[in-house]
């Protein structure tokens, strides 16, 4: 099964394999990723939330991680049951 590119799933797809350089996130904006082969931005509206997380990344050297989560931080505009 393909993905189609335009979709956010088959955009994400098509990162897997490329190294973050930089993460920028602001209130009201989301999260942008900046990919050695690329950048996505993650802005979603609340009819396109689908879990209770809207992005991890992980895999740092330091075995850190970060999840982005509806009404927190970056995506502070999307209000659960709201």
């Amino acid at each position: 099964m393909g993905y189609e590119f335009n979709s956010l799933l088959g955009r994400l797809v098509a990162f897997i394999g490329y190294d973050v350089n930089a993460t920028h996130e602001a209130i009201g904006k989301g999260v942008r990723l900046d990919l050695s082969g690329g950048s996505i931005q993650l802005r979603p509206t609340l009819d396109e939330l689908v879990g209770p997380e809207i992005a991890t990344l992980n895999s740092f050297d330091d075995r850190a991680w970060m999840t982005w989560r509806p009404g927190e931080e970056a995506f502070e505009y999307l209000q659960p049951g709201s």
